[in-house]
């Protein structure tokens, strides 16, 4: 997969690596902003793992349309620090349609702020089946049938064999 991140002075910088969520392995920077796909509020955000779990879902409108999100939010305040994550995940996907971080830190007379922001601007995720996702759901349920008709075969004709030794006896 690739990630490109676009600054607001129009420089651009991709990374390049995978995620795989069913073994919990990341090697792309941001990796954090990907989850499995369909997940619902009160679950534990995957791969991240841990205590964090997922909050709310609601629809949400970016550049790319309106998108089902659902949202993790993080805050920790302490005496002399600050610290927010907010993630609205597409639901469909998995993948951050928003990103949101701000940290304070104060010492003495100084407070440093960092904010960083990356909202969903496009995507290249097709959601629709591909022909080989609809082949294997063809094949599948060709399979269910002739299971299902072959174990009816085997009913009735035990059942004729029941029958058969019934009126010999």
């Amino acid at each position: 997969m690739d990630l490109t991140r676009r600054y607001n002075n129009g420089t651009e910088k991709t990374w390049n690596g995978d995620a795989n969520l069913d073994n919990e392995v990341i090697t792309v920077p941001y990796g954090f902003l990907i989850i499995r796909a369909n997940a619902n509020p009160t679950e534990k955000i995957y791969p991240s793992g841990g205590h964090s779990t997922l909050n709310t879902s609601s629809t949400r409108t970016y550049p790319v349309g309106q998108i089902e999100t659902i949202r993790y939010l993080s805050v920790d305040t302490r005496a002399n620090s600050y610290e927010s994550t907010e993630i609205y995940f597409q639901r469909a996907t998995g993948a951050a349609a928003e990103f949101r971080y701000e940290s304070r830190e104060t010492r003495e007379s100084y407070t440093t702020t960092v904010k960083e922001v990356m909202i969903l601007q496009r995507s290249n995720v097709d959601l629709r089946p591909t022909l080989q996702q609809n082949m294997l759901l063809i094949i599948l349920i060709i399979v269910l049938i002739i299971i299902i008709l072959l174990a009816l075969w085997i009913l009735r004709r035990s059942k004729k064999l029941k029958q058969k030794q019934e009126t010999v006896i």
